[in-house]
């Protein structure tokens, strides 16, 4: 019953994302409501507050990823954690702003780089450790890493050893550990980086 209507409040807010009254106007609700050093508070507390406003951060990104055209997934990569992480950094700069504006900003930087369409999610592993990533996102690591390292190797979406080696070049030559693992820290550098070099 609790999920039945979890999932009927997620379509109701999801039908009223796109709404607005004739001058552009619309109501904010829950989390998206609050100024930014509310949020900022909540962040340094990692308490039940914080969990609101990442249930509020997931929801929101799945109505936007719903009604977006030419859109599957506006955050292929980076995880919840990076994202809050991010907020907390404009939120440091700009605690007046409404937390809501954070996230939009957010959100127009990061679509230019979203995954158009829906990509098979291949696993990645590293001993007992295991990721889950989209092909396409593997594929954009490869690219980046050739980019970068001024390298030709194969980017066909497939992580294996030469990936992994390439990735554990760009960590040492970037001061990271040299895991070899596609780490949400590796892949903020990796995506920096490969935009510069364009």
């Amino acid at each position: 019953m609790h999920r039945v209507l979890l999932a009927s409040c997620f379509v109701f807010v999801s039908s009223f994302c796109l709404a607005q009254d004739d001058e552009n106007r619309f109501a904010i609700k829950g989390a998206g409501s609050v100024t930014c050093q509310q949020y900022l508070n909540a962040w340094n507390a990692k308490g039940r507050e914080y969990l609101v406003f990442g249930g509020w951060i997931d929801g929101y990104l799945t109505s936007y990823n719903q009604h977006q055209k030419n859109l599957f997934d506006v955050s292929p990569w980076q995880s919840a954690q990076l994202l809050a992480n991010g907020l907390a950094n404009y939120c440091k700069k700009n605690p007046n702003v409404k937390f809501f504006n954070a996230f939009s900003a957010m959100l127009k930087s990061l679509k230019p780089d979203g995954l158009e369409k829906y990509s098979p999610i291949v696993e990645v592993r590293f001993g007992e450790q295991r990721l889950l990533m989209y092909q396409d996102v593997v594929m954009r690591i490869q690219s980046q890493l050739n980019l970068v390292l001024n390298s030709n190797h194969k980017e066909d979406g497939i992580f294996n050893l030469e990936t992994e080696k390439q990735l554990k070049l760009f960590q040492g030559q970037n001061n990271l550990p040299e895991t070899g693992m596609p780490d949400q820290n590796t892949l903020l550098i990796l995506d920096k980086l490969s935009k510069k070099s364009r």
